[in-house]
């Protein structure tokens, strides 16, 4: 029994060969290889997934932030429009009210002046006419003073209004004596100069000059008065309506100064919130290409390692075809030695590592001595021989394998790479859709108060309506029976006078 126990651990350990092993890691390596292809394939179909949403969102923020900036760069050219309208109509004001001003103060200053030749004249006139009544009033006497006659005639004559014919005449009068009143015609009074008379204390010709000059004076001063009346009744009216166009244009100055200074600061308001718009899209389109960048770029490389994944599989699968098959694995299981081997004088490990390390040494040899003989005859065959003894069957593969594990390892740093950006990137939305959420329900919160306050307002309204409703039947009530009561305490006073009256007469 020990020795079909032993020699079924030789037949076990004798089928265990370097070439099985190699094959075995080959096929745990195809399967690995396949996992992590599916597995990283499923990871980038979420990974796509993202890419899409991202873009989608972004397009739509930044339609809809365009969308805003036009309608925000209209309303912006419209209060540009308008305020250069009103900015024209308020230098157009400006210009009349400066205009009506001047009119204003250049009349004043023409009634001004009027208003004291008129006083001027009026006086002269009030001082004539004094004049005239008193000379008149002594020449009418009948028993007349000549001083006096003579000093009222001489302060006629200093009048500044006498016409230059009736001063000639009154001095004629004084030097020559009276003239006849058939021979000094009314024009001759006030046109010619009057020939010498003799001189008589008799004043009737002069008397009737004075009075004619009286009745012209009083004419004239009339007139005077009547159109100085005109001018100042015209000159009110053109300063009223001069003031009520200054009034009107400053009141209108005023109102559209008001309406300006609203329209610019809207203006600057929505130029604040078109340059915070316009940020904001530039920065969408700015994280859309570098999203857009970053999706193109992982889908190259994702495309890229599926592919030299495939082709990795497909060359352990041939090179697991080529070392299972039976030229391979027959010279392996010929020239190769066992694990263990039942033999008779049975070698140790060492002795089997001996062999195989002389072995290699004899390859070494062998390929020395045919590379020295193709350089020494230039054999291109024998060169060939040597390259080929020289060679390690498993050099390739091991290669190869070397060169998954690096690449395994180098994907492995990026998928934790993208993992971390991945994790950040859902951080900061998950922050944002917090922030904005939060705002929602500021706003909503604030909607509802202000729609309680509405509603509470409107109650109270709607009370206040009803009570002064109220209000004013009470007192068209009280009104009414005031009314009845006063008529009434009317008639019961009638009735006590009247009663009063029957008992004094009684």
């Amino acid at each position: 029994a020990p020795l079909l126990v032993l020699l079924g651990l030789a037949d076990f350990c004798a089928a265990v060969t370097p070439i099985a092993k190699v094959l075995e890691l080959m096929k745990q390596m195809e399967a690995k290889g396949v996992a992590e292809k599916e597995a990283e394939a499923v990871r980038f179909s979420a990974f796509g997934q993202w890419c899409g949403d991202q873009k989608r969102i972004k397009t739509e923020e930044i339609a809809t932030a365009t969308e805003k900036i036009e309608m925000l760069t209209a309303k912006i050219e419209k209060a540009a429009a308008e305020i250069a309208a009103l900015t024209d109509r308020i230098q157009e004001l400006d210009e009349d009210v400066g205009r009506w001003e001047k009119d204003t103060k250049a009349a004043t200053e023409v009634r001004e002046k009027e208003a004291a030749d008129y006083m001027a004249t009026s006086l002269d006139f009030g001082e004539s006419l004094d004049a005239l009544d008193g000379a008149i009033l002594v020449l009418k006497k009948k028993s007349g003073n000549i001083a006096q006659a003579q000093e009222a005639l001489l302060q006629v004559k200093a009048l500044p209004l006498v016409p230059e014919a009736s001063k000639r005449a009154l001095v004629a009068f004084l030097q020559q004596g009276q003239p006849a009143v058939e021979e000094m015609p009314d024009s001759q009074l006030f046109n010619e100069a009057p020939e010498a008379y003799g001189y008589e204390f008799q004043s009737g010709g002069v008397v009737d000059m004075l009075e004619k000059l009286k009745d012209q004076f009083s004419k004239q001063k009339y007139d005077m008065d009547a159109e100085e009346l005109k001018a100042k009744h015209a000159f009110e009216q053109m300063a009223q309506q001069l003031a009520d166009n200054i009034e009107n244009a400053k009141h209108e100055i005023s109102k559209k100064t008001a309406k300006r200074a609203e329209t610019q600061e809207a203006k600057a308001d929505m130029e604040g919130e078109k340059a915070q718009v316009e940020a904001d899209r530039a920065e969408d389109e700015k994280y859309l290409s570098e999203t857009n960048a970053l999706c193109a770029q992982k889908t190259e490389d994702f495309n890229s390692r599926q592919k030299l994944r495939g082709e990795e599989l497909e060359a352990i699968r041939k090179a697991i075809e080529i070392i299972s098959s039976n030229d391979v694995s027959g010279a392996g299981e010929k020239h190769l030695p066992q694990l263990l081997q039942v033999r008779k004088g049975a070698a140790s490990l060492a002795q089997l590592r001996s062999a195989a390390q002389t072995e290699l040494l004899i390859q070494s040899k062998v390929a020395t001595f045919l590379a020295d003989q193709a350089r020494r005859y230039g054999s291109r065959i024998l060169l060939l021989a040597s390259q080929h003894v020289a060679a390690d069957p498993f050099i390739k593969v091991k290669k190869m394998i070397k060169d998954l594990i690096s690449q395994l390892m180098q994907e492995s740093t990026q998928e934790i790479e993208h993992k971390g950006w991945c994790d950040a990137e859902l951080a900061t939305n998950k922050n944002t859709r917090e922030a904005k959420t939060q705002a929602v329900e500021e706003l909503t919160a604030s909607k509802e108060d202000l729609t309680s306050t509405i509603a509470q307002l409107s109650q109270d309204i709607e009370d206040l309506t009803k009570a002064i409703q109220e209000l004013d039947v009470a007192m068209a009530d009280a009104t009414a029976e005031r009314t009845a009561s006063k008529e009434k305490n009317a008639q019961t006073v009638e009735d006590a006078k009247a009663a009063q009256v029957a008992v004094q007469q009684a």
